[in-house]
Order: structure tokens, then sequence, then C-alpha cells
């Protein structure tokens, strides 16, 4: 097997920046789920060389890498593949995580690091743990049956991951898509929420499916409706992953 980077040039855009597809497989029908140990880590050794790379380029501040798979969570081709981009600034979102995780930092432990504390007050939410790793539904979830992997310890970005680690969360990372794949949609989009340049950040990795199209509520108000709540999803997603 071998692994592809792409250069992006998929329309024209104004903006500044890298933008490279990342062709996990040669198989058109191979999915991620389905991968072996090594194929998954020989991902995640590509994942982590861009972002490495592109990360120390002049003027880049932020570097993003996802998935999208299936047509409503923007994916435009069938093959099995990461995105990843390098921007020259911080985008909303990961600012105000950020700016969440320095904040809460200040109070002692970052709201990631007190995760376990968090999850035995909302009991009923956490759909597996390893030695390194936790994956729950989270009750603020914006997706049906939306999904997070957090690391244990305080660590920035996947780059820190010792072997030991790399090979924890894609085995984790297999197990759910999975199961969000069976149970919630073949729709759905992998976030992994690293650090930036200058910005505190607990890594983490998002599953959010996407089954349906956000209508005028959503789009119009920025109120979303979730239909499925994080103990219900747990349940059924629980039942998949055994």
């Amino acid at each position: 097997e071998r692994i592809a980077c792409v250069e992006g040039d998929f329309g024209h855009s104004f903006g500044s920046g890298v933008h490279e597809v990342i062709v996990e497989t040669r198989a058109h029908n191979r999915l991620f789920q389905d991968f072996t140990d090594s194929e998954a880590m020989h991902c995640l050794e590509v994942y982590k060389n861009r972002f490495r790379e592109l990360g120390e380029l002049k003027g880049v501040e932020s570097v993003f890498l996802f998935k999208n798979h299936g047509g409503k969570a923007g994916a435009s081709v069938e093959h099995e593949h990461a995105q990843i981009i390098a921007l020259p600034f911080v985008p909303p979102i990961l600012a105000e995580e950020a700016r969440f995780v320095k904040k809460t930092l200040r109070q002692g432990r970052c709201w990631f690091c007190r995760n376990d504390e968090y999850l035995e007050r909302h009991k009923g939410l956490e759909l597996a743990e390893t030695k390194h790793f936790v994956a729950f539904c989270p009750p603020f979830g914006r997706f049906p049956f939306e999904s997070w992997i957090v690391a244990k310890r305080h660590v920035r970005s996947f780059l820190e991951f010792t072997p030991e680690e790399d090979n924890e969360l894609m085995k984790l990372l297999r197990r759910v898509v999975r199961a969000v794949h069976d149970v919630a949609s073949e729709d759905y989009v992998i976030l992994f929420h690293n650090g930036f340049k200058g910005g505190e950040m607990h890594f983490h990795v998002e599953i959010a499916p996407r089954p349906n199209v956000w209508g005028g509520l959503e789009l119009g108000t920025g109120i979303i409706v979730n239909s499925v709540a994080g103990e219900e999803g747990v349940k059924k997603l629980r039942k998949a992953m055994k």
C-alpha cells in the first residue's frame, strides 16, 4: 500500500495558504475503519509528517487536518482520503477553543484534563476507554451521535504522542468511526484538534455524523437542533462497538 499527498488545485481563491489531499489507500472501496493496524499507522505517520512540515512554512499560523466522508459531509470524491490545510491565520473555532483551554488552565487544570471528573458527573456518556484515551458522546454535541476522543494527558498536538499513544489512538478511532458509520450515518466528518503556534490546546478528535442537512434555523440563527441526546447515542454506539 502507498499513500499519496496531492497538492490541491480544485478551484480558485484569492486567499493564501496550502491545501493538500492525502490519498490514504489505492483501493477505491476500502474504508478507513477497515484499515489494518499497519495501514492506519502509516496514515498517522503521513498526517504527522505533513502537519509538521506545513506548520514550519513561513507565514503559516495554523494547520488543520480533517476527513470528509459522504456527500452530506462535504466529500466530493468517494475514494478514502484526508485533507490538511495550512492557514495564515487561526480559524475562529480553534481560537475560541484555545482561549477556553487557557482560561481553565489558569484555574488549575484544563477542562479536557478534568474529563474524568466530567464523565463521573455525567454518567452514561462514555463510549470506551484505553490507557491513554477516552471516547464519549458530549451532551452538548451539535450532531446526532457526535463522538469525541480525548487524550488523557495534557498534550497540545499528536506530534507529541509516543508510539504507544499513536497505536491506541488509531485503534480507538477506527472503532468509533465504524460504530458511527453503522449506527448514525455513512456521512461524517473527522476533525483533528491540534494546537497552533502560540495557542493552548488539548488534543482531541471529533467525529461528527451528518445524517441531516442544516436548514434555515441552523444557518440563519446559529441555533443547532440535535435530535439524539448524548446518553441515547452512547447506548446504540456501544452495542455496535462490541
